[in-house]
């Protein structure tokens, strides 16, 4: 074939393959499959519309927003979508904190002054297992304080109270492994990692320090305030809020720190919907919600609040929940960001809320 004739042939090709594509853009809008859907939220892991205008069901979704009980006796399982109550678990002994594992099918609880750990089933709402941590470090008495797991759950790491000690744990089905142990002189609190789960961020009085999780290895301190922080959807930076209500914001990549403005101080720690890249952060006394965009620190928009929030959390289908203390929440819808809709949580009296949204695809499908 000469030169001329495949630049024929190649052009050919080219223009058949537009006529297909506009043939079934054209067929969509037509039939009505396309056009009447929201938006598509970019790395949203179920690869449907979502928010105000989205098609998605709550029943699509297994799981669910999990609200610790005021009472501290039960886990109720809520709706994400419609925020109806989907069942509830009965708590064997008082806990900490609660983390879902990476697939969303049980729930870690860390036992209130013991190195032990009580884990639930998201969909069958029953206890499964009680799990018994050691550390060689610390030995007996220690007690559990934080759990973070790597990306697709087969790895745990574990801090301690009032210790700098880290512990990092193979986790396959609910049994743990001690892998090995470091310290990060200094630190405390949670722990924070980026997506790979190769370092890890821990907070100590000059700010958070970054180290090799594979043997704690300090890279770096990062010279900022907050306590807490938390990573955006993209990983490409944490969002923090200090002690006076200012919130900080450091690219991971270069470590270099940003003061995004707010209108008014902020409190508790930054929520990021699953897939968006925007942050929302309450305001002191809970009455309004401040949408940044999560790469740039930009102000995009402050939200009125019909009700004092006290806790602020990604529901998992794609919104932001603002839960108030009676357990009325009022829904954000993030590609706006503007409220969406309110309902109330069915008997619940929040203590602590966390989503946790099984995913059946992935290597961490089984966690």
């Amino acid at each position: 074939m000469t030169s001329n004739a495949f630049s024929v042939f190649a052009r050919g090709v080219i223009a058949g393959a537009t006529a297909l594509l506009l043939g079934v853009i054209g067929w969509g809008f037509l039939s009505g499959e396309l056009g009447s859907a929201g938006p598509l939220v970019l790395g949203d892991p179920f690869g449907v519309a979502r928010g105000a205008s989205g098609d998605l069901e709550g029943e699509d979704l297994e799981g669910g927003v999990l609200v610790q009980d005021e009472r501290a006796d039960t886990i109720w399982v809520f709706d994400p979508v419609t925020g109806d109550r989907r069942g509830e678990i009965a708590v064997a002994r008082p806990f900490l904190e609660m983390v879902p594992t990476p697939g969303g099918v049980s729930v870690f609880t860390v036992v209130e002054g013991a190195a032990e750990l009580e884990v639930y089933s998201t969909t069958e709402y029953h206890h499964e297992a009680t799990i018994e941590l050691e550390s060689e470090r610390l030995g007996a008495g220690a007690q559990t304080e934080h759990l973070l797991f790597s990306e697709n759950g087969d790895t745990l790491f574990v801090t301690w109270r009032n210790s700098p000690v880290v512990s990092v744990y193979s986790h396959s089905m609910r049994e743990l492994s001690l892998r090995h142990e470091f310290e990060i002189p200094e630190s405390s609190g949670p722990l924070l990692r980026n997506r790979r789960a190769t370092r890890l961020y821990r907070s100590t009085p000059d700010g958070p320090a970054v180290v090799f999780a594979r043997n704690g290895e300090l890279l770096e301190t990062i010279s900022a305030s907050p306590a807490a922080w938390r990573f955006n959807s993209g990983y490409t930076h944490l969002w923090g809020v200090d002690e006076h209500g200012g919130v900080q914001l450091v690219e991971e990549r270069t470590s270099r720190l940003a003061q995004p403005d707010l209108p008014s101080a902020a409190e508790g720690e930054p929520v990021f919907a699953s897939g968006a890249e925007t942050a929302f952060v309450l305001s002191s006394g809970g009455r309004r919600v401040a949408a940044f965009e999560s790469r740039t620190g930009r102000l995009i928009r402050e939200i009125e609040l019909p009700s004092a929030a006290t806790h602020l959390v990604s529901s998992g289908a794609g919104t932001v929940w603002a839960v108030d203390e009676h357990g009325e929440v009022s829904v954000i819808d993030p590609s706006v960001p503007a409220l969406q809709e309110r309902f109330a949580l069915q008997d619940a009296v929040p203590k602590t809320v966390v989503s946790s949204i099984v995913q059946r695809e992935g290597s961490f499908a089984c966690f």
